[in-house]
């Protein structure tokens, strides 16, 4: 299915439910992200679609559901969303399918506005439950097997194989069981890649000083910016194990990164089918996906880790604020998008040589 409200980008459609303080709202969302979990956690939109909807306000009496062809709705009026695919794999995109983050499983009860969630929650290994949920970069907390319950309406109750949880709505988290199971790898289908956690504006403006994109942009201004962009959570740091996929070929995106420490080798489809052709590397410093800073989120090259790296990703809507505030920095990302077209090969001594535009 292909919207020209969206360019040509694919659209995706998932049947759901999302449910505010006083009402369920079922219907199909559309979007160009593959899983429900990007879905609802793309910054790049305030409000969701919700298409053929069917509206169940809870504090009617008469319990009439309203029906209508389409309805918008502001994301942070949510407090919890539902898929209601069967089949959890559903949650699996291409960026996953080698990524095999060790994941610690906890049992935990949510209160979350009127609702008390029961279920299990997938963190990062070495990330503690306050990191987890004060993560800043996706508003929306996944959560499996969950029981949901209304603490005030006694007839307001589901279960689901798949729940997003707002974290702007949680009162309370209880740890119902002991930390340290270890998820199994197949199970590796949450939203979450790495161990994404907030970064300070000091630590942000130091890694992107030290980029060749950044090194000529005023330190004072661009601590300013940090500040700014740190606070609205559209940038965070991102920690993967060795051989970890970042994005694959044909992949839609919509973060920059640079690479604080570590990594990452950069290839692209070879003629043969199932075959992939290596380009080189990216070393600290360097900038890989920068196509997504002006907005053409399909991927041209995959990239993935050679040793553990941790990467600073710059959502789209941070990566332009930061060409718009610093002109040194935009030519300096266009030279570099123009020699990776030019010289789609580079040596391991390159930090931000010739990608096919990744």
């Amino acid at each position: 299915m292909v919207d020209s409200r969206f360019g040509a980008r694919r659209i995706e459609a998932i049947d759901c439910e999302l449910y505010t303080d006083s009402s369920k709202l079922s219907g199909a969302l559309r979007s160009p992200h593959r899983r429900f979990s990007d879905m609802m956690n793309s910054l790049d939109q305030d409000f969701v679609t919700i298409w053929d909807t069917v509206v169940t306000r809870f504090n009617e009496g008469s319990g009439i559901p309203t029906t209508l062809a389409r309805m918008l709705i502001r994301k942070s009026t949510l407090v919890l969303a539902a898929s209601q695919e069967t089949r959890v794999g559903r949650e699996v995109s291409p960026e996953q399918r080698s990524l095999h983050v060790p994941k610690e499983v906890l049992k935990v009860v949510i209160e979350a506005g009127p609702y008390a969630v029961e279920g299990t929650i997938h963190m990062g290994s070495g990330v503690d439950l306050l990191q987890h949920v004060h993560e800043t970069h996706r508003a929306f907390m996944p959560v499996t097997d969950g029981t949901v319950v209304h603490r005030r309406l006694a007839n307001v109750r589901f279960s689901t194989p798949f729940l997003l949880v707002n974290r702007r709505s949680i009162e309370v988290i209880y740890d119902s069981a002991a930390v340290g199971h270890r998820a199994p790898e197949e199970e590796e289908y949450l939203g979450t890649k790495g161990a994404a956690a907030h970064v300070n504006a000091g630590y942000t403006a130091q890694v992107l000083t030290a980029c060749d994109v950044f090194k000529r942009a005023d330190a004072a201004q661009l601590q300013e910016l940090c500040d700014d962009l740190c606070a609205a959570g559209t940038i965070s740091e991102i920690k993967y194990g060795s051989q970890a996929d970042i994005f694959l070929d044909g992949d839609y995106g919509e973060t920059m990164y640079v690479v604080a420490e570590g990594i990452l080798a950069v290839s692209v489809r070879d003629t043969v089918p199932g075959k992939e052709r290596h380009l080189g590397y990216i070393k600290t410093r360097g900038v890989v996906g920068e196509m997504a800073a002006l907005g053409n989120g399909i991927r041209n090259a995959t990239v993935r880790t050679v040793a553990p790296t941790a990467l600073l990703a710059l959502h789209e809507d941070a990566a332009k604020r930061l060409m718009a505030a610093f002109p040194s920095a935009a030519s300096a990302l266009f030279q570099l998008i123009v020699e990776r077209e030019n010289n789609p090969r580079f040596g391991a001594a390159g930090t931000t040589g010739g990608v096919a535009r990744p």
